[in-house]
C-alpha cells in the first residue's frame, strides 16, 4: 500500500482547532500512539490507498479544540474538510463505515444482511480487545490466568471462512480490519497464541481461526497502518502498569 502519512506538529497549548492543513483529499486521523482501535482506521485508509495526517494526542492532557469536537472525548476520530469548512467523526467502526462508502474498492459485504452480520462480529471484536487490554494490566499470575482463559473462549467464537485467507473469503473486508490489531498485539502474548494452536489440532475450526489470526498479523498492510514507535511505546506503556505479561 503506498498511502501516504504526514505527521503534524500539534500541541494542546497552541491550537484552539484542528490544524488547517486538512483538506478533502488527506483527513487527519487524531489517534494515542497504541490504540488498537485508531490502528483499525489507518488499516482502512492504506486499503483504500488513501493518504492522510496523523496525530497522537496524550490521553491524560487532551488538547480543548479535540474535546471541544468530539463529546466522547475517545480515540480514533477523523477530520475531514467540507465545504464550510471542517467536521469530525468518531469511533472506529463509524469512521471505517465511512471510509468504505466515500472511496473505490469496497471492503463491506455485498447485502444487507451479509453487512449486518459483518457489523455484529465488529461490535464482538471491541469486547475482545478489552479483553485484551485488562490481559495486558493484568499484574499478576493468577488474574492473568483467569482472564486469559476468558480471552481465548471468546476468540474461540469467532468464525472465519473456510477455505479463504479473510473472515468472509479472499477479500481483506472490514471485519478483518476490525481484528487485525488485536491478533497483531498478541506477539505479547503468546500464551494466547499457543491455547488456539493447541485447539487446533483437534478442531477444524480452530485450525481456521489460528491461520486468520496469522495472516492478519503479518499482514504488510496491517504492520504498515502502525505509527512510527507504536512497538517500543507499547512496551513502554504495559511495563508502567507492571503487566504480568511482560515479565
Amino acid at each position: 500500500m503506498t498511502a501516504a502519512i504526514s505527521k503534524l506538529t500539534v500541541t494542546s497549548e497552541s491550537l484552539v482547532h484542528p490544524p488547517s492543513q486538512v483538506t478533502t483529499e488527506k483527513p487527519l486521523l487524531v489517534s494515542f500512539t497504541i490504540c488498537p482501535f485508531a490502528h483499525r482506521t489507518a488499516i482502512v485508509l492504506r486499503l483504500k490507498n488513501r493518504p492522510y495526517f496523523y496525530e497522537s494526542i496524550d490521553l491524560q492532557n487532551k488538547p480543548q479544540w479535540f474535546l471541544n469536537e468530539v463529546p466522547t472525548g475517545k480515540v480514533p476520530a477523523l477530520f475531514v474538510a467540507t465545504d464550510s469548512g471542517q467536521d469530525v467523526i468518531f469511533e472506529s467502526a463509524i469512521i471505517n463505515e465511512f471510509l468504505d462508502e466515500s472511496f473505490p474498492q469496497p471492503l463491506a459485504a455485498a447485502t444487507p444482511l451479509a453487512r449486518a452480520k459483518e457489523r455484529s462480529w465488529i461490535a464482538y471484536s471491541e469486547q475482545l480487545i478489552l479483553q485484551q487490554f485488562n490481559l495486558m494490566c493484568a499484574q499478576d499470575k493468577q488474574t492473568f490466568d483467569e482472564l486469559l482463559v476468558a480471552l481465548v473462549e471468546n476468540l474461540s467464537k469467532l468464525k472465519p471462512a473456510v477455505g479463504e485467507p479473510y473472515f468472509d473469503g479472499v477479500r481483506f473486508g472490514l471485519v478483518d480490519a476490525a481484528l487485525a490489531p488485536l491478533f497483531y498485539r498478541l506477539k505479547w502474548l503468546p500464551r494466547v497464541k499457543l491455547a488456539i494452536r493447541d485447539q487446533a489440532r483437534h478442531s477444524d475450526g480452530a485450525q481456521r481461526l489460528f491461520t486468520w489470526m496469522e495472516t492478519l498479523a503479518d499482514s504488510p498492510v496491517v504492520r504498515e497502518a502502525l505509527p512510527q514507535g507504536h512497538d517500543q511505546a507499547f512496551v513502554d506503556f504495559f511495563m508502567a502498569k507492571d503487566s504480568y505479561a511482560l515479565v
